[in-house]
């Protein structure tokens, strides 16, 4: 039955559903809880997934739906009624400069075209600049290949043997498959590549903070449509063949990646101080990341957000990487947001309602070829994979007015729970909450809202999919709260 309604509303478009917005300022950090904020200092919260074309054209078809490549108006509407708000969308310098100084201001407008459009459905973009092995003379991609400069004296992919092309220096897809598109980190020439922009010899550390200026003069002005600007994904350590150290935990954050960070903040900053800027550390700092302060130090704190993933293996313990990260922001006092995990990994997703952090999910659709990947929410008839659909559209409060004390789905029974306490700075007492009441209360659902100090609170059905809570700010000060709870009839 809930198929049929969800696949009804679909086909109907967006018209019958929520274009909620979140304002008209970027997000922020809250100084004391180091929640992300809305600019009436209501707690935001960002369901979604990663939407990055690794290839040309390094953006995926806007224009018509398919299983593999598109995010098109048919796109946007299934993330609108499945509740996702957010996507961290590749940004590619290798898009923007494929040559040194000649900037494609065409992909640079498409990028602005598909934000605005996104937002235009209650969906806001991380822009990130992604990269897997940095560039595809490495059988990566992400840096334009100019960008990619190693050691005079590197032949890829030493000490793997055996030698790749040595004609043009881009190596043909069938070489690249016979090594693990990851230990091609470990040649000489990845790794002193790196090293290269991070020493910023050549002037390619120059050349990637200009990039990074001329994509946030093209964004500045977007408002809340841009979470932030990502500075780069996954960042390798640097030349680890040549210095070794820089595979301990901490240490290429310290050595390589905090200076680096720095110059592009200050470039993004120098043209636009009011998005945030998402950093992170080596995929490997386990028990805490190396870096001293937040990019350009303690004044963009409010400003600043780490960035980190969550894969297991190679990662431990979910509870250990997660107390890790939570430590990390507490001591650079920044916020936080997992910006990658397997879309099918959804024990995480229960964690991050335990510690209020956001998501990200990997990834969306393959965005090459014509069939979905074995993750994907599409079957390749265009249908929806309703068994990860049930899992991934959660019941949870995109807005808080207030400070989350506790948020809880039970996906079995789909009874939901938020606590909330007030917030002397919040200057909206409006708190919204989703759920797909196709997939989780087909049958109805019942509201209950409470406060600890009396009964000023009420509750509306203020849209499809959609519950707000309006509460009166007096009755929250201090330690008062606000109790929430959604259950399936």
């Amino acid at each position: 039955m809930f198929c049929v309604l969800l696949a009804t509303l679909l086909l109907n478009g967006a018209a019958s559903l929520p274009h909620h917005t979140l304002g008209t300022e970027p997000i922020s950090v809250h100084p004391e809880t180091l929640r992300l904020v809305d600019e009436h200092f209501r707690e935001v919260n960002f369901h979604g997934m990663n939407v990055v074309v690794k290839q040309f054209p390094w953006i995926p078809d806007m224009d018509h739906f398919n299983v593999a490549t598109s995010f098109s108006t048919k796109d946007m509407e299934t993330f609108q009624e499945l509740g996702f708000n957010a996507i961290r969308l590749g940004t590619m310098w290798a898009g923007l400069e494929p040559e040194r100084n000649e900037y494609n201001m065409t992909y640079l407008e498409a990028l602005r075209d598909l934000v605005t459009k996104a937002e235009g459905f209650g969906i806001y973009s991380l822009l990130d600049m992604h990269q897997d092995v940095m560039s595809s003379k490495f059988c990566g991609e992400g840096f334009p290949p100019w960008a990619a400069v190693p050691a005079n004296d590197s032949l890829f992919p030493w000490p793997m043997t055996p030698v790749y092309n040595t004609t043009d220096g881009i190596p043909s897809w069938e070489e690249c498959a016979m090594q693990s598109w990851s230990s091609y980190y470990f040649t000489q020439a990845t790794g002193s590549a790196f090293q290269n922009l991070y020493d910023n010899n050549f002037g390619l550390r120059d050349s990637w903070a200009s990039f990074w200026k001329t994509v946030a003069t093209g964004f500045a002005n977007s408002g809340a449509a841009v979470l932030g600007y990502e500075l780069m994904n996954e960042p390798w350590a640097g030349d680890a063949v040549a210095n070794i150290s820089l595979m301990i935990p901490g240490v290429a954050d310290r050595v390589n990646l905090q200076n680096t960070w720095d110059v592009g903040a200050q470039a993004i900053r120098s043209v636009d101080a009011s998005h945030a800027v998402f950093f992170e550390g080596v995929t490997w700092d386990w028990v805490g990341v190396g870096f001293t302060d937040v990019p350009g130090g303690a004044e963009w704190r409010n400003k600043s957000v780490l960035s980190y993933h969550f894969y297991q293996p190679p990662d431990f313990s979910m509870d250990v990487q997660f107390a890790a990260r939570v430590d990390d922001m507490k001591r650079l006092q920044c916020g936080g947001f997992m910006t990658e995990a397997w879309l099918y990994d959804w024990a995480i997703l229960d964690k991050c309602d335990e510690v209020v952090q956001s998501w990200l999910l990997w990834i969306y659709k393959p965005f090459y070829g014509t069939e979905p990947w074995s993750g994907s929410i599409w079957n390749a008839n265009g249908t929806l994979r309703m068994d990860y659909v049930s899992i991934l559209s959660r019941t949870y409060a995109k807005i808080v007015a207030g400070t989350t004390v506790v948020q809880t789905f039970n996906n079995v029974t789909h009874s939901y729970l938020l606590v909330f306490r007030g917030d002397n700075r919040v200057t909206s007492n409006t708190t919204r909450i989703y759920f797909n009441e196709a997939v989780h209360y087909p049958n109805g659902f019942n509201v209950v809202v409470t406060t600890s100090h009396g009964p000023e609170a009420s509750w509306t059905h203020s849209a499809h999919n959609h519950i707000e809570v309006q509460h009166s700010l007096s009755a929250i000060q201090g330690n008062s709260t606000v109790t929430i709870t959604v259950e399936s009839l």
